[in-house]
């Protein structure tokens, strides 16, 4: 005898909330880094300490998630996910009640492994719930749904940032609002067989797997310039309100938002690469602009610009890796996607601060614009052979 299993609809919105939450894990105290700086400003480097709660959290991220996806595939998918969110709450909101930056930052870490639990579950459960045309709406609906998350967590970090550093940390409590969500409507997939595997005797094309690995890194390490690097872009500008701060972050998703959830619609006419392409174009194009803006209005509009090339990008990498992952390894597989991603979004400052501490934020923006128009054209050219070939079904 089987029990009642939850509709639709019930599933596919525990998933868009438990996904918004990865969106909100380093976003949502974005606003408030300059002031956190200021707060430890005795400690020596405290700025760059100060980035580094918002970049950490995806380190851990990077180094978690191909573990994560083995015990996904080893384990199982609901029992992981419970953890995850119980962690994130833990984790997320410790930093109200810390005093120390360096203890911060080992709580920011331990959100970062919730994180890494959260997202390898959800994505890998899409991949099982859904195939073809459905999973690619749901992908591009989950984009959407992250986008204007960021939006909302983002300003509400800035206004809560506007009281003390500490009130953003509080937003992480809303882990605990999935959790009932996910104990009534999440299953674990009845065709789903948890065994050991050995991959190298699986076929799939494993360069092409590995060379998207490498472009959600990169890609990932220039969009993470803006929450990081924005903060500061503004404050040199003489802006220093906490919720211009947000709104402007925030701007990005805004634009986000639409253009992922058209993926279901230029996915139904274009390959992957072309996908890309287009992605990197208008990021590329948001990114010059940036560095050459003059104004708050002209900063805003040149981040809508390139957040309407990376919500091009928030679900091609995901779906592109669903097509080619084989079911048995599939959560190993979106584990190390998300591996990929997170260690780009840590590694952002890492290269770009020393060409704004040896040039300015202004020229590192116009170069890495120039660097996407780059890779928008080396995706115009190329021709992926089989970009269409369907083995996770």
């Amino acid at each position: 005898m089987t029990s009642k299993l939850p509709s639709k609809i019930a599933v596919k919105a525990t998933l868009l909330a438990g996904g918004s939450l990865t969106v909100m894990a380093g976003a949502l105290i974005a606003p408030a880094i300059p002031q956190l700086s200021t707060e430890f400003n005795h400690l020596r480097d405290s700025e760059f300490l100060a980035k580094l709660t918002l970049t950490l959290p995806s380190l851990i991220i990077g180094l978690f998630a191909p573990v994560m996806g083995y015990l996904v595939d080893k384990t199982g998918r609901k029992p992981l996910l419970i953890f995850g969110l119980l962690l994130y709450a833990i984790a997320g909101t410790a930093g109200f009640l810390l005093n120390d930056l360096h203890h911060i930052l080992i709580s920011r870490a331990f959100l970062g492994i919730a994180v890494a639990c959260n997202m390898t579950t959800i994505t890998t459960l899409v991949a099982d719930y859904f195939v073809d045309k459905e999973r690619n709406q749901f992908m591009g609906l989950q984009g959407g749904f992250m986008a204007f998350g960021g939006i909302i967590y983002v300003i509400l970090g800035g206004m809560l940032a506007m009281i003390s550093w500490r009130e953003p940390f509080l937003v992480y409590l809303a882990s605990l609002l999935v959790l009932p969500l996910v104990l009534l409507f999440i299953r674990e997939p009845e065709r789903v067989v948890y065994e050991e595997v050995d991959s190298r005797k699986l076929d799939y094309p494993r360069k092409l797997v590995n060379f998207i690995f490498f472009i959600g890194f990169l890609g990932m390490v220039i969009f993470y310039m803006i929450p990081v690097q924005i903060p500061f872009f503004l404050t040199g500008m003489g802006i220093h309100n906490e919720i211009n701060i947000g709104i402007a972050i925030a701007c990005t998703t805004i634009a986000a938002a639409p253009a992922a959830i058209s993926y279901q619609w230029l996915s139904a006419k274009f390959s992957f690469s072309r996908i890309y392409a287009l992605g990197f174009l208008v990021m590329g194009i948001g990114y010059l602009l940036l560095g050459s803006a003059w104004s708050y209005s002209t900063v805003i509009g040149s981040l809508m610009v390139a957040g309407l090339g990376f919500g091009l990008m928030i679900p091609n990498a995901s779906v592109w890796i669903m097509t080619l992952a084989p079911a048995k390894i599939r959560g190993r597989i979106i584990g190390s996607l998300n591996a990929a991603m997170f260690l780009g979004q840590f590694f952002s400052p890492v290269f770009s601060e020393p060409i704004s501490d040896s040039t300015s934020l202004a020229t590192t923006f116009m170069f890495a614009g120039g660097l996407m128009l780059v890779m928008a054209a080396g995706f115009f050219l190329w021709k992926v052979e089989g970009e269409k070939r369907e083995l996770s079904s």
